[in-house]
């Protein structure tokens, strides 16, 4: 069958790509975990409404900007995983859905001190 002449509409739920988002970021070495203590762990497990308090998107037209609240393990260079953060999320959200994401803010919540 030939669907070259075929419109395909694709809708992604903002819930969706907050998994994206939640998944990338707490993937990157430093990172701890998403506020509220949210870890790579507990990402995909909980319910996606729980990530809207780590992570906001403000889509307009086929563009996606996203905020990120993170905790960073302490001891690492905040500004350095910052900058990896934005580039894992970046690349991900834009390999993964058709948008575009012309900017990552990242806010530290904490620094985690682990025993």
């Amino acid at each position: 069958m030939d669907l070259s002449n075929t419109k395909i509409n694709v809708s992604i739920a903002n819930d969706a790509i907050r998994v994206i988002v939640g998944v990338a970021a707490t993937s990157v070495p430093g990172v701890h975990s998403l506020k509220g203590k949210i870890t790579s762990d507990l990402v995909s497990k909980i319910p996606p409404v729980r990530l809207a308090d780590s992570i906001g998107l403000k889509i307009k037209d086929n563009n996606i900007s996203i905020n990120i609240e993170l905790n960073v393990k302490d001891g690492v260079n905040v500004t350095e995983i910052s900058k990896k953060v934005q580039e894992k999320v970046k690349e991900q959200v834009e390999s993964m859905t058709s948008f575009i994401v012309p900017s990552v803010s990242i806010n530290i919540s904490d620094i985690i001190v682990e025993k």
